[in-house]
């Protein structure tokens, strides 16, 4: 008998998303949700991905909002590649290059956000099928998009498309993640 031929992009999300519905079937959830470990801070836990061309400084946003939101009482990290490369992905040139550094990422991603925190990365040259497989493994986690010049991307568009990074860049990010509720301002 004839199987179903998938491709190499298919059998890959599909392996993926086996991966989550068992992680996840398997996951001991703590009683305090991350939606509670949020709003102690005034925010809701995301993943923030910034991505763009390799030649743009996306490192240079990241790390700006994330002291933006730390020095505002936010609960927030930045998870740069250099990060990643000093432990969890010293063996990366053994065991699968960007692919499995993205999929590390989105576990990485998925237990911050499970945290409550709002966690953000920058990824140059970002395509479709990466950016599902981070969204994928982040779930439930929430997924920001923010582009910088030129991206790869066509099936989802950025919730934020910046030409430029400065400090109007970081303006609009905030004012991005307070329509969506991703940082509250309570006043009273």
């Amino acid at each position: 008998g004839g199987g179903v031929i998938l491709s190499a992009e298919q059998a890959t999300n599909t392996l993926v998303l086996e991966h989550v519905r068992q992680r996840n079937q398997a996951w001991v959830r703590s009683k305090i949700t991350p939606t509670q470990r949020g709003h102690r801070h005034n925010q809701s836990p995301a993943l923030v991905v910034i991505c763009g061309p390799q030649d743009r400084d996306l490192e240079a946003l990241g790390r700006a909002i994330e002291e933006y939101l730390h020095n505002s009482g936010r609960h927030a990290y930045y998870l740069g590649l250099s990060n990643q490369l000093l432990g969890l992905n010293a063996d990366l040139n053994t065991m699968g290059g960007r692919d499995e550094f993205l999929r590390r990422l989105g576990e990485t991603a998925h237990l911050f956000t499970d945290a409550g925190m709002i966690v953000i990365t920058t990824i140059s040259d970002l395509d479709d099928f990466e950016l599902e497989t981070l969204d994928t493994l982040n779930k439930p986690g929430e997924l920001v998009v923010v582009s910088i010049g030129d991206v790869q991307l066509s099936k989802r568009k950025p919730d934020l498309a910046l030409d430029n990074i400065d400090l109007s860049s970081l303006s609009s990010l905030h004012t991005l993640l307070q329509d969506k509720h991703y940082i509250l301002d309570y006043q009273i």
